[in-house]
């Protein structure tokens, strides 16, 4: 199942597994892509607040979390927007495919000028 953790960390996303994540659980990543489609926009809205997730919402994939001095899957300069899931996340688009499948959260967006919106991003 999905459960959310609160709480703050530093630096890359991957990181807040020890600093948030109880034990034996983990930050969810771009590898537990099948699990996350099981969800959807509307299914967020019940978790309050952005809990943030170790992938990249990307023209519709969903891939590894990663900086802008990396390529995305189309070999461009990676402008990711982090995943995210619940409530409060700055960017929510239902039928849009990303880590959810069908609907798309970020918990870090970047709008059609490359800014970063609230949260930590790739």
């Amino acid at each position: 199942g999905l459960h959310a953790c609160p709480g703050h960390w530093q630096g890359h996303v991957l990181l807040a597994t020890c600093s948030v994540c109880a034990r034996d659980w983990r930050v969810c990543s771009a590898g537990d892509a099948a699990l996350l489609a099981g969800y959807s926009v509307l299914d967020a809205k019940v978790f309050r607040g952005c809990y943030a997730i170790n992938a990249a919402n990307d023209n519709g994939t969903c891939g590894p979390c990663v900086d802008a001095a990396h390529e995305d899957i189309l070999g461009r300069p990676a402008s990711n927007s982090m995943a995210g899931f619940g409530g409060d996340c700055p960017y929510m688009a239902a039928q849009q495919r990303s880590c959810l499948g069908a609907d798309r959260i970020d918990a870090a967006h970047y709008d059609s000028a490359g800014e970063s919106r609230p949260h930590q991003a790739c």
